[in-house]
C-alpha cells in the first residue's frame, strides 16, 4: 500500500477515534458529521454533504490555500450554488490526501491542524501559474502544506461553514510516479467511513 494511503486512512481513522472518545453527544455529532464529510467529499458526493441532513441551506466558506501571489488570499463562497461550485472546481488531475492532523472539537465546532497534499503533475502545475526551475510535464509532484481549519455547527450538529487558512511556506517536491495515489485508490480507503445509505440533497 502507497505511504499516501496509509497516511491518510491513519488521518480518518484519527477523525473517528475523536469522535468514538466524545462523551459530549453533540460534540459527537460533530465529529461524526466531519467524517463523513470527507468520506463523501473524496467521492466527489457534494450535494448529499451540503444537503440539509448535513449542512445549513445557506453554508458559509472562507478559503486561502493559494500556490501563487496571484492566488494567495481569501476566496469566500456564501450560498449552497456558490460553495458547490468551489467543488466542482476541483478537477481529477489532481488528487488530495490529508494526514497528521490535531483536531479539538467544542460545543461551536472544531478546530483542525493538518498537512494537505496535492498529488499532480507538471503539466498541471504549469497551467495554473506554478513556475518550477526544474518542471517537467510528465514528471508527478506532491505539493503540501500545513493549514489550520475552523468547522462551525449548529445546535443540531449541522455544518455552518468552513474557514481553512495555508499556514507557512508551500512545499513541492518531484516524486516517482510509483508514489502518487490515484482517486481510485483514496476513495477505496475512505469508503468504510461513507454514510450508510444516500443522503437527501438540496432541493431544486
Amino acid at each position: 500500500m502507497k505511504q499516501a494511503i496509509k497516511d491518510v486512512t491513519a488521518w480518518m481513522e484519527c477523525i473517528k477515534k475523536a469522535g468514538d472518545d466524545e462523551q459530549n453527544p453533540h460534540r459527537k455529532k460533530i465529529l461524526r458529521n466531519f467524517l463523513q464529510h470527507v468520506a463523501l467529499e473524496y467521492n466527489g458526493r457534494w450535494p448529499e454533504f451540503l444537503g440539509p441532513d448535513m449542512t445549513v441551506d445557506k453554508p458559509l466558506y472562507k478559503v486561502n490555500m493559494g500556490l501563487t501571489p496571484e492566488t494567495d488570499q481569501v476566496v469566500v463562497c456564501d450560498g449552497y450554488n456558490s460553495v458547490l461550485d468551489f467543488y466542482m472546481a476541483l478537477n481529477e488531475e489532481t488528487v488530495l490526501t490529508n494526514q497528521d492532523d490535531q483536531i479539538a472539537v467544542a460545543d461551536w465546532g472544531f478546530s483542525s491542524y493538518n498537512t494537505q497534499n496535492m498529488w499532480t503533475q507538471g503539466r498541471h502545475l504549469a497551467s495554473i501559474g506554478v513556475e518550477l526551475e526544474d518542471s517537467e510535464p510528465e514528471a508527478y509532484y506532491r505539493v503540501s502544506m500545513r493549514i489550520a481549519m475552523f468547522w462551525n455547527y449548529t445546535e443540531d450538529a449541522k455544518l455552518i461553514g468552513e474557514e481553512v487558512f495555508r499556514v507557512g511556506p508551500v512545499n513541492i517536491e518531484k516524486i516517482d510516479a510509483s508514489e502518487s495515489p490515484t482517486w481510485e485508490e483514496v476513495r477505496d480507503a475512505v469508503a468504510p467511513y461513507l454514510p450508510p445509505a444516500p443522503l437527501q440533497t438540496k432541493a431544486a
